[in-house]
């Protein structure tokens, strides 16, 4: 599969991802695990999942593509080989939506755990939240970055005049 840059990261990425929305939950392991390897045995690197996969199908609570991942990953032994993406911001189980900086820490380190990995590579902001000031976002994802739990940060479901509106407009990450 041809690989691209994901962005101006320098990161190379295969040019199609693999979205895992109900992998763990609608799609059980044993299915999820074969997509899985048959992703990756034709050069699939990018993992996209969610903190809140897939809360809204009946008997789950969300969090359960993240854990999928994490047991596929520990069981292949091929984390170093993988790019690997996630979301917060959208409400579930006792979450509120919210990119507020407390919860974007703590669904980042719930998220960590789940999926066991020490850093994700990519922490999406999954929806705009006008109830938070975006210095505020922005400043939970370069602590996030800054200590190494997450690689890179993201925006997902935004209009662009919201983006234009983001503190990193100002070159404020590049230190």
């Amino acid at each position: 599969m041809q690989r691209i840059e994901l962005g101006n990261s320098g990161e190379l990425i295969s040019c199609m991802g693999l979205g895992t929305m109900y992998f763990g939950s609608r799609v059980d392991e044993r299915a999820s695990f074969d997509i899985l390897d048959c992703y990756v045995a034709h050069g699939g690197t990018f993992l996209d999942s969610a903190n809140k996969y897939a809360s809204w199908v009946p008997g789950f609570q969300g969090g359960e593509s993240e854990c999928l991942i994490g047991r596929w990953m520990k069981d292949h032994g091929n984390r170093h080989q993988l790019f690997i993406t996630s979301k917060v911001g959208f409400p579930y189980d006792n979450i509120p939506r919210s990119l507020k900086k407390e919860t974007i820490v703590s669904e980042c380190e719930k998220s960590l755990t789940r999926m066991g990995v020490d850093a994700i590579d990519l922490f999406f902001a999954h929806a705009f939240d006008e109830a938070t000031l975006p210095e505020e976002t922005m400043e939970a994802f370069y602590q996030l970055i800054k200590s190494g739990k997450i690689r890179f940060a993201g925006a997902s479901n935004y209009y662009a005049w919201q983006l234009c509106h983001s503190p990193c407009q100002k070159n404020r990450w590049t230190d």
